[in-house]
């Protein structure tokens, strides 16, 4: 019995020893050692190559969308001031085509030379100076289609209506152009208030010296800013140009419709200053012409 009995607890001190051997760890460390938990922080940071790797992507990024934003902000600038531009030379050449398309009726100007002449579509043509820009006004003058001054002489247009004269100028005051516009009531007592050389009397347009049309544009016409229609100061301010050309039927002449060639030149200010950038400097040139509508024989 006894010997059954030392049998039996030596089968349980093997168990015993067989289950220790079974759930010993096949490890050094154990999950709940301290060993095991610096492992496992050590696992969970970032090592160098990865730095460089995430920092390298970063800045390629960052470069990619910089660019991006300069870029697009260049085509902001470079697009406002190409409608800034248009929009100028548009404006004043649908000025000056709505008020060609007005002019009637015979009037006389007598130019700054001494030359008189009856014009009877309403229109005349003068220089810088207030002389005809052509020595015979029997033929028309001759188109070019290159946007060159020299083809288009005149600086000046005077429109002849029922009420009143309207004066286009295009002049340049130092290194700027300047179009100026003025329109006088013929039923004034002293028509745009010019008192030196009397240049309107009844039918009449004297400007029968060099200084009385001097007067008539820098006394008056280009003396006052409200007579300003181009956008001559201010941050945006442009240069913008006008001249023409055309044919203007006159007693004596032949028996042609008078037309009116002219164009408007708009650019930046300062276009040809080498501190403007590209994206800051843009120009515009219109070209137009206008027919009268009625004939004169």
């Amino acid at each position: 019995m006894a010997a059954k009995l030392l049998g039996s607890t030596e089968r349980l001190q093997n168990y015993k020893l067989i289950t220790n051997l079974t759930n010993t760890p096949k490890f050094p460390h154990t999950l709940n050692s301290p060993n095991m938990k610096n492992s496992t922080q050590f696992s969970q940071a970032f090592t160098l190559l990865e730095v460089l790797i995430a920092t390298s992507i970063f800045a390629v990024v960052m470069v990619m969308t910089t660019g991006v934003i300069a870029q697009s902000t260049g085509y902001q600038t470079k697009t406002k001031v190409l409608r800034d531009v248009s929009e100028e030379a548009g404006r004043i050449s649908d000025a000056i085509s709505r008020d060609l398309k007005t002019a009637s009726g015979s009037f006389s100007v007598t130019d700054s030379s001494g030359t008189s002449r009856q014009f009877k579509n309403g229109l005349a043509l003068t220089d810088a100076t207030g002389k005809f820009i052509t020595s015979s006004l029997t033929t028309p003058a001759n188109i070019s289609s290159s946007l060159d001054t020299t083809n288009y002489q005149a600086s000046a247009v005077i429109i002849n209506t029922k009420d009143s004269i309207r004066i286009y100028v295009s002049k340049i005051s130092g290194i700027q152009n300047i179009i100026y516009a003025e329109t006088c009531s013929k039923t004034a007592v002293d028509p745009c208030s010019l008192t030196a050389g009397g240049w309107w009397s009844g039918n009449m347009l004297s400007l029968e010296s060099t200084t009385t049309f001097a007067n008539l544009i820098t006394t008056r016409i280009t003396n006052a800013s409200a007579n300003i229609i181009s956008s001559s100061s201010g941050i945006d301010a442009l240069d913008t140009q006008a001249a023409f050309s055309g044919y203007t039927a006159v007693t004596g002449g032949q028996n042609v419709q008078s037309y009116i060639t002219y164009f408007v030149h708009s650019q930046t200010k300062d276009f040809a200053s080498l501190a403007l950038t590209p994206t800051n400097r843009s120009e515009v040139y219109i070209r137009s012409m206008v027919t009268m509508r009625n004939y004169s024989h």
